[in-house]
């Protein structure tokens, strides 16, 4: 939601990364704060989220658009988060297809 609602592709990079990152920073500061112990396993795996995080949305940022290149990269999306499901997860939930739904309808219906 952030990025497609950002003015421009490198707006929702920033906004989209400076969220991540914060978030980050918040819930391990919290975790730090409560005693509760994280494996760095997390700790890196989730700073490479968002680290990667400028280039996704950037992506979805481009799912505006009306021509071939924003239906592929809005299809990639839907079908990437059903991939993902399966890898970390070993299955789809309901919640994963809720999701993967709540996102066609705004990938598909955001075009400019």
């Amino acid at each position: 939601m952030i990025s497609i609602r950002s003015k421009t592709s490198l707006k929702a990079a920033v906004n989209v990364f400076s969220y991540c990152i914060s978030m980050l920073a918040g819930y391990y500061v919290m975790a730090d704060c409560t005693n509760n112990v994280y494996s760095l396993t997390f700790v890196y795996g989730w700073f490479l989220v968002s680290l990667s995080s400028p280039f996704m949305s950037f992506c979805v940022w481009y799912t505006k658009g009306r021509g071939i290149v924003s239906k592929v990269l809005s299809v990639c999306i839907i079908v990437c988060m059903g991939l993902l499901a399966v890898l970390l997860y070993d299955k789809i939930r309901i919640s994963d297809i809720i999701l993967a739904l709540a996102t066609g309808i705004l990938v598909f219906s955001n075009k400019t």
